[in-house]
Formats: structure tokens, sequence, C-alpha cells
């Protein structure tokens, strides 16, 4: 029997169900900075990526990252950039020891959501970036993920610690 989109369920976990993951860094564009001005509805469908691709099919099971270490749920840990800020800003950053342990378990997986066309990649950075991260916590090049409008990156990066899906 084949599943229907409607039958695929994708399990979404957020350090805060109210913020984005990785609000805590400086790596939004100026559009959606200001955090204090905007309200929640504003916000919401530019920083999780499952009111941003829209859940009209209920696909998307959202819960925090708490549930899904205490559940044990296979889930993805979504990160949408918009913008070179987290490159540009950071070295790197700090993964919570809670997704750290369910990324080796093989339980989740860091998705990099770019949602902007033609950005990621632009240079060798990029790549350097996330190889780094993966370095940094030995993770398996399973383990993050990068879904980017970049139909190039496949073809400009070599290097085997993390996946790129055009």
């Amino acid at each position: 029997m084949e599943k229907s989109i409607q039958h695929i369920k994708i399990n979404i976990a957020y350090d805060d169900i109210k913020k984005a993951n990785l609000s805590e860094y400086d790596i939004r564009p100026k559009f959606i900075t200001d955090f204090r001005n905007m309200s929640e509805n504003y916000l919401m469908p530019w920083l999780h990526i499952d009111k941003f691709l829209g859940n009209q099919l209920q696909n998307f099971n959202v819960k925090s990252l708490e549930y899904f270490y205490n559940s044990g749920e296979l889930f993805i840990y979504p990160i949408t950039l918009y913008c070179n800020f987290i490159f540009e800003r950071y070295n790197t950053i700090d993964i919570d020891d809670r997704l750290l342990k369910c990324i080796k378990s093989k339980k989740a997986k860091i998705v990099f959501f770019y949602i902007t066309e033609g950005y990621f990649g632009e240079t060798k950075q990029h790549f350097d970036w996330l190889d780094n991260l993966a370095i940094k916590y030995n993770l398996d090049n399973d383990d993050i993920l990068v879904i980017t409008a970049n139909l190039l990156a496949v073809e400009t990066y070599t290097n085997t610690k993390f996946k790129i899906l055009h």
C-alpha cells in the first residue's frame, strides 16, 4: 500500500514552542529581528518551519525538545535561516545536551532550512562552518541536513560531514 502525503507525519522539536530554535543567537534578518515590536502571530510563520511551510494536512507534530527527549520518538530539530548571519557572526553554536543525546542515538537530526534562494553556499565558509559543527560534536554525516534552494550547493560541496538536500 502506498502512503499518501496525508499519512506522512513529521515530528518537529523546538526548545520553546513560542520561539524559534537558536532564538538567542542574532541570526534573523532585520525584518524579523525586533521581537519586542512584533506580535507572536506575525513572527510564527517566519520563525517556525511548520508555520512557514503550512500545515494544512496536519503532517507536522510540533512539541518541545523535552517532550521528544522523554518520549524517544524520532524528530527533526529545525533551524530556519534567511541570511548568512549565523556563518558571519558565530564560529559555532552550542547544542543542548538532550538534543545531542537524541542525535547520537539516531532519534533526531538537525535540519537547517535555508529559506532564501542563492545565499547558502555563496562561500566555502558556509560549508566549513557546518563541517566544524559536525566535528565539534562528533556527528555522523547524516546527523545534519541542509535544505536549500541553491541547486549548485550539492555540486560545490564535496566533503561528507553533512548532507544537502536541494
